[in-house]
């Protein structure tokens, strides 16, 4: 937490003892129930991307991203 934020946050707290800050209770556990990701880098673009481990294809060297794909999709006459 930056210095400006966490004065912010000692201020506000100071007004108000129970406060907890804006994102509420529940912004810490959202954090770690996230999935893990592992980054790839994608064949077509050559950009890093971070693909949950649930969808990791089988051969990691032909990870085509989103991104790429949708454009394929448009770019395909119809």
């Amino acid at each position: 937490m930056a210095r400006k934020d966490r004065d912010r946050f000692q201020r506000l707290q100071g007004i108000n003892p129970n406060y907890i800050g804006y994102r509420g209770v529940d912004s810490s556990t959202s954090r770690s129930q996230s999935t893990e990701t592992e980054t790839i880098v994608c064949s077509s673009c050559q950009r890093k991307r971070n693909v949950e481990i649930t969808d990791l294809p089988e051969n990691i060297n032909q990870f085509v991203c989103l991104g790429c794909r949708e454009s394929a999709v448009h770019s395909i006459p119809q």
